[in-house]
């Protein structure tokens, strides 16, 4: 099975809602900025509009608490990684 390795400070989340600009998991909402990177499942770049309705996801933040990298999960990853904490 392929795996895909994620940043140090990378976390896991559970997107309630997202709404471009702004995407929420749980009640913490968090802003995508122009150079937010988001991976599909194949770890391709997608645009914000292809973006799936409440997927299970890794994020990262920069130095302002913006989103930067965004990577949606597989059913299998999601296995791996366990449930995301509460938020």
């Amino acid at each position: 099975m392929w795996a895909r390795d994620f940043p140090k400070d990378a976390q896991r989340g559970d997107v309630s809602a997202f709404a471009y600009p702004e995407i929420t998991f749980g009640k913490k909402i968090f802003r995508l900025v122009p150079a937010t990177r988001i991976h599909n499942q194949q770890n391709l770049l997608i645009q914000p509009v292809s973006f799936p309705p409440k997927p299970k996801v890794m994020y990262q933040l920069d130095f302002s608490g913006n989103l930067k990298q965004l990577w949606i999960l597989s059913e299998d990853e999601v296995k791996a990684l366990g449930p995301a904490p509460k938020q």
